[in-house]
């Protein structure tokens, strides 16, 4: 499976500036000036995406307007065979990661998902809400630091039974100051039917982050 080109010359992470005494920051874009606004999700609160560049720029703002996430022509970019919707279901600030690493799990089923929750005491996504098929939590890692996140696109590759997700990943400015608090985030993505055999994550600038096969 190719990477993707959607974002090429874009760093693999936004910079974000955290306030330090809030939640962290993870929605929707606006732009104004030389910056672009990263709202919270959840209606929490907001913090600045620095933007070092036009191309940058030009590259964040085009996923903002496609929702937050990818190209709408995925397929030539990748040569797949094909591309699917996704949808995010779920996402919590801590996930309680294991370690650092950027992480993919797949579910057979929405029963996997609940035994999942039930036994980290988490619920990204309610009973009633939860439809039958396939799922799959992507795993930020732990951070040290609040200002982190990721959002996943809408569309993803197909290439052999395989799903390319393409992921934006957010970091706090390097001048920005964090909160210091342990988190990882994390999001429950839910496939579109199909047998699919694992997944993998790439980020804005192609590289690929994680992968997995499916249980």
């Amino acid at each position: 499976m190719s990477a993707p080109g959607c974002a090429a010359g874009l760093a693999g992470t936004v910079a974000i500036g955290s306030d330090p005494g809030r939640h962290d920051p993870v929605a929707s874009l606006q732009h104004s000036g030389n910056e672009v606004f990263h709202d919270v999700f959840q209606g929490r609160t907001t913090g600045t995406i620095r933007v070092m560049s036009k191309a940058r720029k030009s590259a964040i703002l085009m996923v903002a307007a496609l929702g937050l996430g990818g190209c709408s022509s995925l397929g030539n970019l990748f040569g797949s065979d094909e591309v699917v919707k996704v949808s995010e279901v779920g996402r919590a600030m801590n996930c309680a990661a294991p370690t650092a690493d950027t992480s993919l799990q797949m579910f057979a089923s929405a029963d996997a998902v609940r035994d999942w929750q039930r036994g980290n005491g988490l619920e990204l996504i309610g009973d009633q809400a939860m439809l039958p098929g396939m799922y799959v939590l992507v795993e930020l890692g732990q951070r040290t630091t609040g200002g982190y996140g990721i959002v996943i696109g809408p569309e993803a590759q197909v290439d052999d039974k395989r799903l390319g997700l393409l992921g934006t990943f957010f970091e706090p400015d390097v001048n920005a100051m964090a909160s210091q608090v342990m988190n990882s985030p994390c999001v429950l993505i839910r496939l579109p039917a199909g047998n699919w055999q694992g997944v993998d994550l790439y980020d804005q600038s192609g590289k690929r982050r994680a992968r997995t096969a499916a249980p």
